[in-house]
């Protein structure tokens, strides 16, 4: 019999994009059989298919408890919506959604040129307050 690994939740489901997060991940493991050890924790940007965003964690060791915290990175990526997957003995499903807001309150999800905009800085000056069409985009 395969193992079959089910993600029942994570906690939060909505973290700001900075390091050190703690993720707790609920799930249950059924099966059996031989496989590799270790798991990792990736982020995908669509709950099915998808590209690889960033691996947040990996360890090599042999057996995961549910419910346990681990310290993962969100550090560099864009504000919005991305699914976790697990990797334990087999891949976890579902993948579960996580929201990642911006830890600079100041940049409000700002586009141009099809690139996010992570910081209020350009040509190494501050911008302090930004409207278009006599709405604040920026303060």
């Amino acid at each position: 019999m395969a193992y079959t690994l089910n993600i029942s939740s994570i906690s939060p489901t909505t973290v700001t994009n900075s390091g050190s997060i703690p993720l707790r991940i609920y799930f249950s493991l059924s099966g059996s059989g031989l496989t590799v050890p270790g798991f990792t924790i990736d982020l995908y940007n669509s709950l099915t298919g998808g590209s690889l965003i960033k691996t947040l964690y990996y360890d090599s060791i042999y057996d995961l408890e549910s419910g346990l915290s681990y310290l993962v990175n969100f550090n560099n990526l864009a504000p919005g919506t991305y699914y976790v997957e697990v990797y334990y003995k087999v891949k976890g499903a579902p993948r579960r959604a996580i929201t990642i807001t911006s830890s600079n309150p100041g940049v409000n999800n700002l586009t141009l040129n099809g690139s996010n905009i992570t910081s209020n800085k350009i040509n190494n000056s501050n911008v302090e307050k930004e409207t278009l069409n006599n709405n604040k985009v920026y303060e």
